[in-house]
């Protein structure tokens, strides 16, 4: 006899992301294609209540795959009311690193792995230049700069320390950082 559907899985599987989440905590798996949605139905809900014990959302990312569901994921970040902390566990690829740039405070781990894609990988951003707009507004560097590696459709990898310089992050864990900040000439997060 089995006791557990696959629906039922589903319910068991948003219940624990809606409980940590109460807690002050979203969990993002690796592979985050199948939840992107669901995580972002789990931010609205938190923030929709009143989060007395847990002020602060600490989004702990170790994220190589998505689908265009990350936006979503991305959008209700954002648009969430308390601070957002990106703790990054070593890997921000592809959709971890839209996830991580979503939130309004980026640390990461020394051996953290980043990966900015090229035009192939855009799916639910409309171009390549909207896709820089929205890095631009994350980060230190241009939108000019973020387009370049956008149109020029080649993997851009890089480490914490490079991420650091970038403005993709704001503190590399165990390192003191002075002096780093987020662009502040774009409309977005912060304003």
């Amino acid at each position: 006899m089995t006791l557990l559907t696959p629906g039922s899985l589903d319910i068991i599987r948003a219940e624990c992301f809606l409980s940590e989440a109460r807690r002050g905590h979203l969990w993002v798996p690796s592979d985050v294609c199948a939840v992107a949605d669901e995580l972002a139905a789990v931010v609205r809900m938190v923030d929709a209540e009143v989060m007395v014990a847990t002020p602060q959302l600490t989004v702990h990312v170790n994220t190589d795959n998505g689908l265009h569901t990350v936006w979503r994921l991305a959008e209700a970040l954002q648009a969430f009311s308390g601070p957002t902390v990106a703790q990054i566990g070593g890997v921000a690829k592809s959709a971890g690193l839209i996830i991580a740039c979503a939130c309004e405070r980026r640390v990461c781990q020394p051996n953290s792995v980043f990966l900015y894609h090229g035009s192939p990988y855009k799916a639910g951003i409309p171009d390549d230049r909207a896709k820089a707009q929205w890095f631009a507004k994350r980060t230190t560097q241009s939108e000019d700069f973020w387009f370049d590696l956008a149109a020029g459709g080649d993997d851009f990898e890089f480490g914490a320390e490079k991420a650091l310089e970038l403005g993709v992050v704001h503190e590399i864990a165990g390192y003191q950082v002075v002096g780093v900040k987020q662009n502040t000439t774009a409309t977005g997060l912060g304003d």
